[in-house]
C-alpha cells in the first residue's frame, strides 16, 4: 500500500469518532468521542471480515460448480463449447483489495478504544 493509502486509513478511525461526537448531544464529552473511536473500529473489523472472505475466494468454487452444471444442462451450450475450441473459461485475477492492513489499522484502534475508556473508568 501506497502512503498516501495508510494515512487514509490511519485517519478513518479518526473521523469516525469526530463525526460520532459531533452526531451526539454533548459535543465536550470523553466518553462520545472514546465509543465513537471504538465504534468505528468496529465498522473497520467488518469491513476487513468482507475483504477477507472475497479476497479468500470461499464461494468461488461454488460458483464454478454452478457453471459448470448449467453448461452441461444445456446441451446446446455444451456443443458449441466443443466445436469452438474452448473447455474452460479465461478467468481474469483481479488485483485484490488488501485486507490486513485494515484489520491491522481496526485492532489498534480497537485497542486504544479500549484502553481509553478503561483510563476513563479509573479516572
Amino acid at each position: 500500500m501506497t502512503s498516501e493509502k495508510w494515512i487514509l486509513l490511519l485517519l478513518f478511525p479518526i473521523c469516525g469518532a469526530l463525526l460520532y461526537t459531533v452526531a451526539t448531544a454533548d459535543l465536550s464529552s470523553t466518553l462520545h468521542w472514546i465509543d465513537g473511536l471504538t465504534y468505528s473500529s468496529l465498522l473497520l473489523f467488518m469491513c476487513g471480515g468482507v475483504l477477507l472472505v472475497y479476497n479468500g475466494r470461499f464461494f468461488r468454487a461454488f460458483w464454478d460448480s454452478c457453471k459448470r452444471f448449467y453448461a452441461t444442462f444445456f446441451k446446446k451450450e455444451m456443443y458449441v463449447r466443443e466445436q469452438e475450441g474452448r473447455h474452460n473459461s479465461v478467468q481474469y485475477r483481479k488485483e485484490a483489495l488488501p485486507h490486513r492492513p485494515v484489520l491491522l489499522v481496526a485492532a489498534c484502534s480497537f485497542l486504544i478504544s479500549l484502553l481509553l475508556s478503561l483510563l476513563y473508568v479509573q479516572s
